[in-house]
């Protein structure tokens, strides 16, 4: 059994006077992990409801009508692990997308995949594994991406 704990602070430059959020916060339920307890809180304190969401997470709805500069969602719970076996890498040709996989790559206002369908092919080129993929992938973000607190906001096209 593994305890496990979350908080989230949530600081405003003004006054919110309506928080309406969606909380995924408690341990997911499947075949490798079984929940045995959970509990959030928030504070200041709003009315929570839960409800399971279409990918199957125990989702809270947290709704907060009272004025307040600061939000903090806490959670808290146990969780039973099942033992997995290790898988050390996958060949690319061995994994396949589900069909979920369609919803990542749809067009949003932020990102039109097919136009940077180029670059990932550039980056992944050569690569055999998943394990090899992903290393390229992380090292051209790391080359290629400039986090600057303070100014970096979710506005910038992925193409950009």
């Amino acid at each position: 059994m593994l305890n496990f704990a979350y908080a989230a602070r949530y600081v405003y430059t003004d006054i919110v006077t309506q928080n309406d959020n969606h909380l995924r916060v408690s341990a997911y339920r499947d075949a490798y992990q079984t929940p045995s307890m959970s509990e959030v809180a928030t504070e200041p304190p709003s009315e929570l409801r839960q409800f399971i969401d279409s990918w199957g997470n125990l989702t809270h709805y947290a709704c907060l009508a009272e004025p307040h500069r600061e939000f903090v969602v806490l959670s808290v719970g146990s969780v039973s692990l099942r033992e997995l076996p290790v898988v050390s890498d996958l060949s690319l040709d061995s994994i396949g997308l589900g069909g979920e996989a369609s919803l990542f790559l749809s067009d949003s206002t932020l990102i039109a995949p097919s136009k940077v369908a180029e670059e990932a092919r550039e980056i992944a080129r050569g690569c055999v594994s998943l394990l090899e993929t992903v290393s390229a992938v992380i090292d051209w973000v790391y080359r290629n991406i400039e986090y600057e607190r303070g100014w970096t906001t979710v506005a910038p096209l992925a193409e950009c």
